[in-house]
């Protein structure tokens, strides 16, 4: 009827006030479907430095554990304002083609597939590739003189 109070369509106390870029609203840090292994983790009783370094061996950013645990996960920069990769977003930018700046990442030792990525998010795992002694023998065996 009307009666009582407005009724507000907000999220509940396990949703807090965290909206993405695609409209939806993600939940608490603590919540994070991505997070609730590390949660575990803690929950049963691991120190904080073994959940962090289970974070980094899965290539997630350990700095994560720091914030509040009831807030929703505070987004990194934006992957064009990441200054790792400013280099290669400059060469797009004087008008480079895609493939050209995808083979100077690789030529650097970078996984060139991140470009395909949105770049208007964060990336979320940053690992260079192989770096192997083996692997760059290889490569140099293929080289001319």
């Amino acid at each position: 009827r009307g009666d009582g109070p407005p009724v507000k369509n907000t999220p509940g106390p396990d949703l807090q006030a965290g909206v993405g870029k695609s409209g939806t609203i993600r939940p608490a840090l603590k919540d994070d479907p991505e997070y609730t292994r590390y949660f575990k983790m803690l929950k049963l009783g691991m120190p904080m430095e073994v959940v962090k370094h289970a974070l980094e061996r899965d290539g997630m950013d350990p700095s994560i554990m720091d914030q509040d645990h009831n807030s929703p996960v505070m987004v990194g920069v934006p992957l064009k304002d990441d200054p790792e990769y400013q280099k290669y977003f400059k060469m797009l930018k004087i008008g480079m083609p895609m493939d050209a700046v995808k083979h100077s990442m690789e030529r650097d030792g970078f996984d060139c597939s991140i470009m395909d990525q949105d770049h208007n998010l964060p990336l979320q795992r940053k690992k260079k590739k192989g770096g192997d002694e083996e692997s760059q023998a290889e490569k140099d065996s293929h080289r001319r003189a």
